[in-house]
Protein backbone atom coordinates (compact mmCIF):
# COMPACT_ATOMS: atom_id res chain seq x y z
CA UNK A 1 0.00 0.00 0.00
CA UNK A 2 2.68 2.27 0.69
CA UNK A 3 4.62 1.38 -2.45
CA UNK A 4 1.60 2.35 -4.09
CA UNK A 5 0.89 5.60 -2.85
CA UNK A 6 5.02 7.01 -3.12
CA UNK A 7 4.38 5.65 -6.99
CA UNK A 8 1.09 8.08 -7.18
CA UNK A 9 3.56 10.71 -5.35
CA UNK A 10 6.79 10.48 -7.97
CA UNK A 11 4.25 10.65 -10.92
CA UNK A 12 2.29 13.00 -9.98
CA UNK A 13 5.84 14.95 -9.32
CA UNK A 14 6.50 14.37 -13.01
CA UNK A 15 3.64 15.51 -13.91
CA UNK A 16 3.67 18.77 -12.37
CA UNK A 17 7.39 19.26 -13.61
CA UNK A 18 5.96 18.54 -17.16
CA UNK A 19 3.46 21.23 -16.61
CA UNK A 20 6.13 24.07 -15.27
CA UNK A 21 8.53 23.36 -18.08
CA UNK A 22 5.76 23.87 -20.72
CA UNK A 23 4.93 27.29 -18.65
CA UNK A 24 8.48 28.29 -19.84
Amino acid sequence: MRNLLETQDSSSKKIFQHKEEQKM
